[in-house]
């Protein structure tokens, strides 16, 4: 594949016998913004997944800033952030102890200096003992990108 940090080529992925991508074909370049619409089902949702190594693909090939997304899912994951409507945060959990979670299972050092400071960009510093399940929906994406 060649040096665009987007790249997919004939991507495909079914839900049973519902084909939602068919040989898809993209690249986007550095710096470039891309905006991808379509009505309920028409597959932008699996795309990010797709492209953010949520959910994989029955062929193509996927490639993040020259990395395979396939045999190099977690360097790619480590490169980007996708927030979708499910904020995939524990509402049993403390915003705290959600940040710690992930910081954990993406191998984050400093975990502590990395939580304070990402909450503080996010403004949630004076929410970080609260439990999810109280939080307003906003709150919980604010925390996501957190």
């Amino acid at each position: 594949m060649t040096n665009y940090s987007i790249e997919m080529k004939k991507v495909r992925k079914n839900f049973g016998k519902k084909r939602v991508l068919r040989d898809l074909n993209l690249t986007v370049s550095s710096g470039e913004t891309v905006m991808i619409f379509g009505k309920n089902g028409s597959g932008k949702t699996t795309l990010i997944k797709i492209l953010s190594t949520m959910m994989k693909m029955e062929a193509g090939e996927v490639s993040i800033c020259g990395l395979s997304s396939e045999t190099r899912g977690t360097a790619v994951r480590r490169m980007m952030g996708v927030v979708t409507h499910e904020t995939m945060l524990y509402e049993h959990l403390t915003a705290y102890e959600n940040l710690k979670f992930y910081a954990k299972m993406f191998g984050l050092n400093k975990i502590e200096e990395r939580i304070i400071g990402a909450a503080s960009k996010m403004g949630v510093v004076d929410i970080l003992n609260q439990k999810i399940s109280t939080m307003s929906h906003g709150t919980k994406k604010r925390l996501t990108i957190a």
